[in-house]
């Protein structure tokens, strides 16, 4: 008979009980032989086997961890930590515990820990460090500042909930304890066994841990046919498909402390220097736009984005600096070696403590570039520096047509998004790439991104499609969001992935702001409407024209009524409808002659404008119907067109 696979799942004070409880319920019912280790402060606890969990539940233990150790002349199979903090911070200073994770690593055995417990490897000396692992979102930036690559394993990835790299499993926290039982049982007594457990408690539809592919014939149909209509798709990349794998300030202040401390005794609070970088980098913006692109820096052969860099990590300092008691005399070579070091660090990151790819966004590209959809092109549409392709690749998403077909930075356009000459940029660059078939249009194509003025309004007002991920729920973009269609913002590309593997087709009815500018003078005559569906080039005309008052509308149907553009229920039908209608304008109140001339009919604006300049008293009225522009000056003495 087969001998047993033991497993020792530890327990102190404070422990979190459901992990426990049902991480061991879980490999009893794999066979798996489960002792239960109580570890004590000190490891003087007496015979008292009972610890008062995290939820104040009592759990008796089967022993102590020194006499499980004493007793016991081989390793187990596995050794579990629970999480709850009270509990992973006792076992972080119980050194038996780190002693025995030692060995238990170097004999290449299982180590599994969940919640608060990863921390636990962090505290005896960096155990598995450079490992990938999760842990509860609390304690991700303590471990990535550790060394380790923490994920945030999606629902439905083939291990569940949890992250294994080789002999090390890790898992979120209570709600994830069957995935954790269950990938631990899996790697104990085969899959099999694991998953007949999983269906005898009605588990996740009967199957433990997916192995199967995460997508079927027909999601992967439905995904392809969501996406059918766009022959170029772009993404934004900050908090779209990467995101800082630890806070700017909180790198910053640790560059900038190992340089200032030692050599002037200064300590710069992470707090005081991001209200800093969010003041400077504020000024930076509004006196050098798009990272100093067309400024020429002062010192010989430095690029205008290098010098907006090193410029506004230097003002960082010194305004972080300037906000404590003392004013210290900061050396200028000093200040110019920590704005290298940070953009080293942002472009290289070698330690891979500045950047990570986010949540799901290989698998989306992975998804895009599959048969038939290799005729889409892939691109890159980010506010961003000549920095960008290094970055990207560096976090595995290569440019020229590995992962992306180009990427595209506002420094390289010379304008930065929401302007819609980045997307037509774009499109440019899309079809330069292309050797076969017909240019794409601005309706074919879809650009993700993640805020609202630069992505979504930026790319509807170039006449693309838009969706947003990841929106930042700050006050601002709050009230932007309401403005923008429910199904069309999603919490990651997971989600943007999984609502597109659905039968029920995405709705892309064209819909967008448009905006109504009013009392509008041109020349020398009165404009009385102007209707824009792009807000930079209504906003360009309300600067031109401070008189000018302005509507916003969230629907072709609101502006409908009060505006005279036509309208179509997608964007394609809109597209090839503006190819083939006209805006008439009526020019009246015009003398001409002493039988003056009362209206007139124009389906050219510069051909009214022209009659304005030498009739200063007329004035225009807009329709986008020409039977409507003659009904409505039906009575005029005389009407031309």
């Amino acid at each position: 008979m087969a001998t047993k696979k033991r497993a020792l799942a530890l327990i102190a004070p404070g422990t979190e009980e459901m992990e426990l409880v049902i991480t061991v319920d879980v490999l009893r019912r794999c066979e798996v032989d489960v002792t239960v280790a109580l570890v004590q402060e000190g490891e003087t606890g007496g015979d008292d086997l009972v610890a008062r969990c995290s939820r104040a539940v009592n759990v008796k233990a089967d022993t102590t961890l020194a006499a499980y150790v004493q007793q016991s002349g081989d390793l187990p199979d596995v050794v579990i930590l629970p999480g709850g903090l009270e509990g992973a911070r006792l076992m972080g200073r119980a050194a038996p515990v780190g002693e025995l994770l030692r060995r238990q690593d170097q004999a290449g055995k299982l180590v599994a820990a969940i919640c608060a417990a990863p921390t636990v490897l962090a505290a005896h000396g960096l155990l598995f460090a450079g490992r990938r692992l999760t842990s509860y979102p609390t304690f991700r930036e303590q471990l990535t500042e550790a060394g380790y690559v923490w994920e945030d394993p999606a629902a439905g990835a083939p291990n569940g909930r949890v992250v294994r790299d080789g002999n090390l499993i890790t898992s979120l926290g209570p709600a994830t304890s069957f995935d954790f039982g269950l990938t631990i049982g899996a790697a104990l007594v085969g899959q099999e066994v694991a998953d007949k457990v999983a269906k005898g408690m009605l588990y996740n539809d009967n199957t433990a841990v997916r192995r199967q592919p995460s997508q079927s014939p027909m999601e992967m149909n439905n995904f392809r046919r969501n996406l059918s209509r766009f022959r170029l798709v772009t993404f934004d990349v900050t908090d779209t498909l990467l995101e800082y794998a630890v806070r700017p300030e909180r790198h910053y202040a640790q560059v900038i402390n190992s340089v200032l401390e030692p050599r002037l005794g200064l300590t710069l609070q992470e707090r005081t220097i991001g209200a800093a970088f969010g003041r400077c980098f504020r000024t930076m913006r509004q006196q050098y736009p798009n990272f100093g692109c067309g400024h020429k820096p002062p010192q010989p052969g430095e690029e205008g984005w290098h010098w907006w860099w090193r410029t506004l990590v230097e003002r960082v300092i010194v305004d972080a600096a300037a906000a404590g008691s003392n004013r210290p005399d900061l050396p200028g070579p000093l200040l110019s070696a920590i704005a290298e070091q940070l953009i080293a660090d942002y472009t290289y990151d070698s330690r891979r403590v500045c950047w990570r790819q986010r949540p799901g966004v290989a698998a989306f590209l992975r998804q895009l570039r599959q048969p038939p959809t290799t005729v889409r092109t892939l691109g890159i549409v980010s506010n961003f520096d000549p920095r960008l392709e290094i970055i990207l690749r560096n976090n595995g998403i290569a440019g020229g047509g590995a992962a992306v077909d180009f990427v595209l930075t506002s420094y390289e356009a010379g304008v930065e998004k929401p302007d819609a000459a980045i997307f037509a940029h774009a499109l440019e660059r899309a079809n330069q790439l292309r050797t076969d078939g017909a240019p794409i249009e601005p309706h074919e194509a879809l650009h993700v991104g993640n805020l609202c003025r630069e992505d979504y309004e930026g790319a509807r007002g170039a006449g693309w499609c838009a969706l947003l991920v990841n929106a930042p729920q700050t006050e601002k973009n709050r009230a932007a969001l309401a403005t923008v269609p429910g199904e069309h913002v999603f919490v990651g590309l997971p989600e943007l992935q999984r609502r597109l593997e659905l039968d029920e087709p995405l709705n892309w009815k064209f819909s967008m702001r448009f905006y109504a500018l009013s009392d509008l003078e041109i020349v020398q005559g009165r404009l009385v409407r102007r209707y824009c569906n792009n807000l930079t080039e209504a906003l360009g005309l309300l600067k031109q024209q401070p008189e000018a008052t302005m509507r916003t509308f969230s629907s072709i149907m609101e502006v409908l009524e009060y505006s005279f553009e036509y309208s179509f229920d997608d964007e394609e039908q809109y597209q090839e409808g503006r190819k083939k209608i006209h805006e008439y304008y009526v020019v009246y109140g015009v003398e001409i002659s002493p039988d003056h001339l009362v209206k007139r009919v124009y389906d050219n604006l510069a051909k009214a404008r022209d009659v304005l300049q030498q009739h200063s008293e007329g004035k225009i009225k807009i329709f986008a119907d020409k039977q409507a522009a003659f009904d409505f000056y039906r009575k005029g003495s005389e009407v031309t067109f």
